[in-house]
This record gives structure tokens, C-alpha cells and sequence, in this order.
């Protein structure tokens, strides 16, 4: 008896061990609330040398994507439409029966390249220049209001469906095809796929080649169908370059689009590209048996590179509001998506403007610095584990797209909430669960951050 006395006794001790360790649980149970009034905030003050230093918001260096980070940059998806144009019998462009095929090779060849297919600069000599992915993609946009095009047009006009870029009668910067035959110019890059004219083809004076240029969000192009059916010189077997080769002349227009220039003869405002002596093509004379370019932007065979500098630059020109190169792009940022939810999990910063599609998850011992405007889609929230914290320094939370997202979440255990700091006056709006007090920072006293 005395045994099973023991033995019920030492239950009941772990059983009141237990009971006890559930009690303490309880008392630590994990509390969620939106940020709704000022004392979940803390305020902190920077001098006013701190704030001038801080402006970022500006510097295409800020748009550069993190390669720790990836997911802190969205895909973007920029929008395209195709006008193949041939005369009014029919030709000097592509067979029509071909265009499939050609936009399914296009397309795929383009976008991989910007997936996958960036490589490191050749120049300057032994470099180390960081080899990023560009960070965005293309797609083909139909125009609701023209039934069965799906954003494939066809134009015939003994007038406009040729281009010539030299000599007395160029028309390449002419916009008069662009004018007549654009469609969604606010809305998507028109891409004008043109021919050599007829009658120049059999001139033994006329120069064949394959030209582009970036007029406004639109582009003309010649000379790929004449690549497609015509062999490289001297070439045996006879090679054809394609479809396989023209996205190069697209990614060097749209990328002039974006904001990039030439870099070899002038300061295109990146340090990582210098300039070179733009050789086309690598050969066995100095300067071009070393000093030969593979950037996107210079005239070369190669054109695989892009900087650092360059995709920052381009993702600058994707955040300016107001103008042409945002309106063309697919607003993938207002539609909610829950696999894009970014996880925060160390010390993050986010110097520049980001459209997001998802939550913001700032787990525990994470912490996520803004500074300039953060988009958020409708359903999306901010939400903040015990142990994180949230420094909003001088940024805009809102959404773009004329809806309301969800706020901040706030998650608490015990005496530990998740933090929420305020400086420079950063501002919150479009937000369904409001906030009471306007944001502005109080007065404050000897609490400037070091």
C-alpha cells in the first residue's frame, strides 16, 4: 500500500507540474490587434545631416535587387503588341502562317534571357561587377475592343510597311506608322516589325541591315524578316539568325526606354559601365582583341550584359509615377497573391519604392526599415511577431490601385509586442483598419538617433 501511495502521489506531483507550465502558457498566450492609436508607436528623431543623407528615395542605386533578397523585388510584367506590316500586295514581312511560330520563339527566347540569361561584363578587364537578374518579364497584351488580334496585328500600306534608316529618304524616326497604326500606346510598347522596302533590296548601293529604334513606349524594327530568309555571308552551312536573335535589338530599345543609354563614347550615369572603344565583335587587333564590350546597351554581337546600375535604373523608371513607363506595365501590384508574402527575418532595409503583392511577415528578431512609398494590395497586411520590429522612416504605406489594404498587425506575448517606430513623419493611408492620430512625430527632446 505504501508503494502505491508513492507512486500516486509522484503522479499527482507531475501532474500539478504540468497544470502549472499550462498556466504559465496562458499567461504568455500570443494577443493579435491592428495598430489603431499612437501608444503601439515609438517615436525617434533624426538630426537634420541624418535626413539629408537618408534621401533615397530618388537614387536609381536604390532599386538595384538584393540578391539575399530576390522576393524584395517583383517580377514585373511589361506589356507588348506586335504590327507586322506589309505592302498591299501582301509582302516584305513575315508569312503570315509563320507569325505563330515566330511569337512562341520570341517570346520564350526573350524572356528566358531576362530570367536567366544575364552574364558577367567583359569590361572593365578583371572586374568584379555582381551578375543580377534583370527582374522583369514580357507579355503579349490584347486590345479588349478588337476581337481575335490578341494583341497580333496585321497592316498592309505601300506607304508605311517599310523602314530605311540611312540616306536621303530615312524614315526611321518618322512616327507617321506609329500615328496611324498604335494601338494602347498608354498601355503597352507597340512593336512595329517593318521591312526593307522592295525596290531597295535589288539597289547595289542600298545597305542591308537590321536596325531599331525606341520612339516614345513605341519601337520600329527592320530587317529580321531579311535575317530570317537570308544566310550569314560566307556562312557554310548556311546559318539563319532568326527569331533566335532579334530579342537583342528589343532588349537594347525597351532598355533605352527604361532610361538606359549608349555606354561606350560618354558618362550613361552608372559607374560599372566604362567606356570602350565599341568594337562590334572581338578580333585579333588591339584594341579589340581584349577591349570588345558584351553590354546590352553598346553596339556589339553580343549583347548579354546588364549591370547592376542598369537593372537599378530600369526598376527607378518602373516606380515613376505619372509617366509613360508605369502605364505599361501589367499592375500585377493590385491583385493580392499570398505566395508572394515576404518574410522578414534579419535586419533589412528598403532603400527605395516597391510594389507589392503580398504580406509583409517581420518574424521574430526581424527587422524591416522603410523609407520611401510601399504599395500594398487589397487583403494585404503588415504583420509584426513579438520579437520584430517595423522602423517607418519617412515612408508612405498606401495602396495604388483605389482600394484599402488590411494595416499593421500587431502580435503580443506577454510584455513583448511587436514594434512599431516612427521618424521623419512617415505616412499610413488607404488602410482598413485606421489609425487614430495623423502620424505626425511629437515634439521630441535628446531622442535623435545616434
Amino acid at each position: 500500500m505504501l508503494l502505491g501511495y508513492c507512486k500516486n502521489k509522484r503522479m499527482l506531483g507531475i501532474f500539478l507540474i504540468f497544470f502549472i507550465i499550462s498556466l504559465l502558457n496562458c499567461n504568455k498566450s500570443i494577443s493579435v490587434y491592428f495598430l489603431h492609436d499612437k501608444k503601439d508607436i515609438t517615436y525617434q528623431k533624426l538630426s537634420k545631416e541624418q535626413e539629408r543623407k537618408l534621401r533615397t528615395c530618388d537614387n536609381k542605386l536604390s532599386y538595384i535587387p538584393d540578391k539575399r533578397y530576390l522576393e524584395h523585388t517583383p517580377i514585373k510584367i511589361v506589356r507588348i503588341n506586335f504590327h507586322f506590316m506589309y505592302n498591299e500586295a501582301g509582302e516584305g514581312n513575315y508569312p503570315k502562317s509563320y507569325i505563330p511560330t515566330f511569337l512562341t520563339h520570341f517570346m520564350w527566347v526573350s524572356n528566358h534571357i531576362l530570367k536567366e540569361g544575364n552574364v558577367k561584363m567583359n569590361l572593365p578587364l578583371g572586374n568584379k561587377t555582381p551578375v543580377l537578374p534583370v527582374r522583369y518579364q514580357y507579355e503579349i497584351y490584347p486590345h479588349s475592343d478588337i476581337l481575335g488580334e490578341g494583341g497580333v496585328y496585321y497592316h498592309y500600306d505601300d506607304d508605311l510597311y517599310y523602314m530605311i534608316s540611312h540616306g536621303e529618304n530615312r524614315n526611321n524616326f518618322d512616327r507617321k506608322v506609329i500615328k496611324k497604326y498604335a494601338v494602347d500606346e498608354d498601355k503597352a510598347i507597340n512593336i512595329f516589325i517593318m521591312g526593307h522596302h522592295l525596290d531597295s533590296l535589288v539597289s547595289p548601293t542600298y545597305k542591308v541591315g537590321t536596325n531599331g529604334v525606341a520612339l516614345g513606349t513605341s519601337f520600329k524594327v527592320v530587317g529580321w524578316y531579311y535575317d530570317h530568309i537570308t544566310p550569314i555571308k560566307n556562312s557554310d552551312p548556311p546559318i539563319y539568325l532568326q527569331e533566335w536573335y532579334a530579342h537583342k535589338m528589343l532588349h537594347h530599345e525597351v532598355g533605352h526606354m527604361f532610361g538606359l543609354q549608349h555606354t561606350w563614347n560618354f558618362n550613361d550615369g552608372c559607374d560599372d559601365t566604362p567606356k570602350n572603344p565599341n568594337c562590334y565583335n572581338q578580333s585579333e587587333q588591339p584594341p579589340c582583341d581584349s577591349l570588345y564590350s558584351n553590354n546590352l546597351m553598346d553596339y556589339n554581337i553580343f549583347q548579354a550584359a546588364w549591370t547592376p546600375c542598369q537593372i537599378g535604373t530600369i526598376h527607378y523608371s518602373f516606380r515613376r509615377k505619372n509617366k509613360q513607363i508605369r502605364r505599361i506595365l501589367k499592375p500585377t501590384w493590385c491583385t493580392f497573391d499570398r505566395s508572394k508574402t515576404i518574410y522578414i527575418r534579419d535586419t533589412v532595409v528598403w532603400l527605395g519604392a516597391k510594389d507589392l503583392e503580398g504580406h509583409i511577415i517581420i518574424e521574430d528578431g526581424g527587422e524591416l526599415s522603410l523609407f520611401c512609398e510601399i504599395s500594398l494590395p487589397q487583403k494585404a497586411k503588415i504583420s509584426i511577431k513579438p520579437k520584430g520590429r517595423l522602423i517607418l522612416n519617412g515612408a508612405i504605406l498606401y495602396n495604388d490601385c483605389g482600394d484599402q489594404w488590411k494595416g499593421i498587425e500587431i502580435h503580443q506575448k506577454g510584455n513583448e509586442k511587436g514594434e512599431v517606430v516612427f521618424i521623419n513623419n512617415p505616412i499610413i493611408k488607404d488602410v482598413e483598419n485606421k489609425i487614430e492620430t495623423t502620424l505626425k512625430e511629437p515634439q521630441l527632446k535628446g531622442q535623435e538617433v545616434q
